[in-house]
C-alpha cells in the first residue's frame, strides 16, 4: 500500500455557539482512493477540547467529520459526509451534501 498519497494535518480551531465556546485541537487525514479512474477522495477529521480548553457552559468539546467526495474540474468538488459535534452531550449529528468551489 502506498503512503505517500496520504495527508495528515494539525487543527487549530474556535467554536462558539449561543451559550459555548472552545478551542479545539485536533488531527485531520486525506487521500484519493487508488485504483479508481475518476478523482475520488476521503477525509476525516478528529478534534478535542478538555475542559480546559471550553469556556462558557462547557466542560469538553468533540467533533467528528467523515467525507467523501469527486472532482469533476480542478476547483470543484461535489460531497457527502458525517458530523458529530458534542458540547458536554451530543450537540449536533447529521449527514450532510454539498458542492463547492475553491479559489
Amino acid at each position: 500500500m502506498e503512503y505517500q498519497n496520504i495527508k495528515f494535518s494539525v487543527i487549530i480551531d474556535a467554536v462558539h455557539t449561543k451559550s459555548n465556546t472552545a478551542i479545539p485541537v485536533g488531527i485531520g487525514i486525506f487521500t484519493y482512493l487508488p485504483n479508481v479512474s475518476l478523482p475520488v477522495y476521503v477525509k476525516a477529521e478528529g478534534e478535542y477540547a478538555p475542559k480546559i480548553l471550553s469556556f462558557d457552559e462547557a466542560d469538553r468539546f468533540s467533533r467528528i467529520d467523515a467525507q467523501i467526495g469527486y472532482f469533476p474540474i480542478d476547483n470543484a468538488q461535489i460531497f457527502l459526509g458525517y458530523r458529530d459535534i458534542s458540547f458536554n452531550q451530543n450537540y449536533n449529528n447529521s449527514i450532510y451534501g454539498g458542492i463547492g468551489y475553491n479559489f
